[in-house]
C-alpha cells in the first residue's frame, strides 16, 4: 500500500459515507481495535463556537516554554492538512502521517468512517507513538484537543480528559447542533465528564443555565469567568503599557497584553490562564514566568493577521477567519477602532447565516469583492454579491480568490479585509506568501 499522504487522504475520502455524520460508534470501534490509544494520553479538551484555536495556541506556547512535550490536534487547516497535527509546535511531516494512516487503512480496509473520524483516530495513534502517554527523559507531556463540530457527538468526545474548557458559545452549525442557543450549548456541554473539572468562558445567561445544569448532573466542578475568575484591564499601575490582571478569589496575577490582536483575546487568554493556574495547583511544573512569556508571544495565523501587498507597503491586508456572526462581530469591533471604511474580499459557505454576517460588516465596507471557495458547500460569488447589494454595499463577483484580491489591490489605497471563510483566508495567505517569495 502507498504511504503517499495525498493518495491516502483520497482513499479515506472514498471510504467516507458523508462529509458530516455525527456519532461516536465508528470512532469507538476503531479505537477499541487499536487498544484505545486515547486512554493513554493526558488530555485537555476544548469546545465552543469561537476562540478554541486561540486558547489552544496560548496553552501550547506556554507549555512548550515550561518544558513540556506537547501534542496539538485542531481543525480545520489553512494550507496543509499536516497543520492539524502538531508536535512541539511544528506540523507533523508527510512521512509520519502517511505511514500511520497507511497502517490504519491496511488494518481496516472495509471500515467506514467520516474523513474527520479517520483523522481523529490518526491523531490519537500519532500521539501515542510519539510517547505522549508516558514520561520520556523526565519531561512531562500533554495533548491539547479541539472538538471539530459541537461536542457531545463529536469524534474527539471519546476521551477522558484531565480538564475541559468551553470558549464562547454562539450561533453556528444550526443544522447539526440545533436551532436555539440552549440546544447548541447542550451539545457543547456534552464534553463534560463526571467529576472532571471544567472551565467556562463568560456566556449569555441562557447558555450558563444549560452548562450549569449539565455540570450538576455529572458532579462537574465548573468554574465560570466573571464569577470564579476574571480579567481586569483597567489597571492604574503596571510594569508596562497593556498589562492586565487575572483574578481568582483573593489571588491576582499581573500579565502582559496578549500577543494576538483584538480585545476578545483578553477573554481567550483569561481562559487559558485559568487552565494553567488549575494545572499549577495540580503540581504541574509551570512557572509564572512561562505563563507571562507565552501569553505575550503566541502566534495563530489568519486571526486578525496583518500582511502587505508586495511592492505596495502602504496597502495593508487584514486576514481573519471570521465565518459566523460571532466572529464577524469581533472583526467589526476591531475595525471600528481603525480609521475609515475598508475594501472587503468575502466568501462564505451556504450553511452559514450569511445575511446576518453581512449585516454586521456592511457599515464598515466601502466596496466588496465576492468569491466562491469551499467546493460544493460554497455559495457562488454572484449569490454572495446579492447579499451585499441588499445591505446597501457595492459588490462585485469575481471568478477566483486571486482575481478578487488583485482587483481589490488595484483599487484600494490603504486596507483590504479578507474574511467570511477560513478556506478563503488560508488560500489567500498562501498566495500572498508566494507573491512575497516566502
Amino acid at each position: 500500500m502507498s504511504t503517499s499522504l495525498p493518495e491516502l487522504l483520497q482513499q479515506i475520502s472514498r471510504q467516507t459515507p458523508v462529509a458530516v455524520q455525527l456519532g461516536l460508534q465508528r470512532v469507538e470501534t476503531l479505537l477499541q481495535a487499536l487498544g484505545n490509544p486515547e486512554r493513554q494520553l493526558p488530555i485537555l479538551h476544548v469546545a465552543g463556537t469561537n476562540g478554541k484555536g486561540s486558547v489552544l495556541a496560548y496553552l501550547e506556547r506556554v507549555l512548550l516554554l515550561a518544558g513540556f512535550r506537547v501534542g496539538l490536534y485542531t481543525s480545520p487547516h489553512l494550507h496543509r492538512i499536516n497543520e492539524r497535527f502538531r508536535l512541539q509546535g511544528q506540523a507533523v511531516d508527510d512521512a509520519i502521517l502517511g505511514r500511520l494512516l497507511a497502517d490504519l487503512l491496511h488494518r481496516f480496509p472495509q471500515q467506514q468512517a467520516t474523513f474527520f473520524e479517520w483523522l481523529t483516530v490518526l491523531a490519537f495513534c500519532l500521539f501515542r507513538e510519539q510517547g505522549l502517554g508516558c514520561r520520556k527523559g523526565g519531561a512531562p507531556a500533554v495533548v491539547l484537543l479541539e472538538t471539530g463540530l459541537g461536542g457531545r457527538l463529536d469524534a474527539t468526545n471519546v476521551v477522558q480528559p484531565l480538564l475541559t474548557l468551553i470558549t464562547r458559545i454562539d450561533w453556528d452549525h444550526t443544522d447539526y447542533l440545533g436551532h436555539s442557543l440552549q440546544a447548541i450549548a447542550g451539545e457543547k456541554a456534552g464534553i463534560f465528564k463526571a467529576g472532571i473539572p471544567a472551565l467556562v468562558m463568560a456566556q449569555l445567561p441562557e447558555v450558563v443555565a444549560v452548562l450549569r445544569l449539565q455540570a450538576e448532573r455529572l458532579a462537574v466542578p465548573m468554574a465560570l469567568q466573571g464569577r470564579d475568575f476574571t480579567c481586569c484591564r483597567s489597571l492604574s499601575t503596571g510594569s508596562e503599557q497593556g498589562d492586565w490582571q487575572y483574578q481568582e478569589g483573593d489571588s491576582t496575577f499581573l500579565l502582559p497584553a496578549p500577543s494576538l490582536p483584538g480585545v476578545h483575546q483578553y477573554d481567550n487568554a483569561t481562559l487559558a490562564v485559568a487552565a494553567l493556574r488549575h494545572l499549577q495547583r495540580q503540581h504541574w511544573p509551570i512557572s509564572d514566568q512561562a505563563i507571562r512569556a507565552g501569553i505575550a508571544s503566541t502566534h495563530w495565523p489568519a486571526r486578525l493577521e496583518w500582511m502587505h501587498w508586495p511592492g505596495k507597503p502602504e496597502l495593508a491586508i487584514l486576514l481573519d477567519g471570521a465565518h459566523n456572526p460571532s466572529g464577524c462581530r469581533v472583526l467589526a469591533d476591531y475595525l471600528q477602532g481603525l480609521d475609515g471604511r475598508s475594501l472587503f474580499l468575502f466568501a462564505a459557505l451556504r450553511d452559514k447565516p450569511v445575511q446576518e454576517m453581512v449585516t454586521i460588516l456592511a457599515p464598515l465596507a466601502k466596496q466588496v469583492y465576492t468569491v466562491a471557495v469551499g467546493g460544493e458547500r460554497a455559495l457562488t460569488a454572484e449569490q454572495l454579491a446579492s447579499f451585499w447589494h441588499d445591505a446597501g454595499c457595492a459588490a462585485t463577483a469575481c471568478a477566483s480568490p486571486e482575481e478578487g484580491l488583485q482587483r481589490a489591490a488595484a483599487c484600494a489605497s490603504t486596507r483590504i479585509v479578507i474574511c467570511g471563510s477560513l478556506y478563503l483566508a488560508g488560500q489567500l495567505r498562501e498566495f500572498l506568501q508566494n507573491l512575497a517569495g516566502k
